[in-house]
């Protein structure tokens, strides 16, 4: 079963790799895994029965395509166009500003 690592990182084992990878269980980085683009820091992921990856953090796009904190990745680690929350900074704010 494969692993997945998530952080302020931009290599993994010299594999460029924008803040997320996937281990083989030999520990080799999975060079088909390949999310790129990546600006900001990944923070968070959870993994979905179809085995797509749902990611938070700081960043503002994944896959140079704009996505704002929060994204879905494909199961080969590219973003999933049709999944977009549209979460910003402002809404975010909003959000707990409504909760509290």
């Amino acid at each position: 079963m494969a692993k997945y690592l998530s952080g302020r990182f931009h290599t993994s084992r010299l594999f460029l790799r924008g803040g997320i990878a996937r281990l083989l269980p030999n520990g080799n980085v999975d060079t088909a895994y390949n999310p790129v683009g990546i600006v900001g820091a990944v923070l968070a992921g959870a993994m979905q029965k179809d085995n797509k990856m749902v990611i938070g953090g700081t960043f503002t796009s994944v896959g140079f395509v704009a996505r704002g904190r929060v994204a879905r990745l494909n199961t080969d680690g590219s973003v999933d166009l049709g999944f977009d929350p549209g979460f910003w900074g402002e809404q975010h704010r909003q959000c707990r500003r409504h909760r509290q």
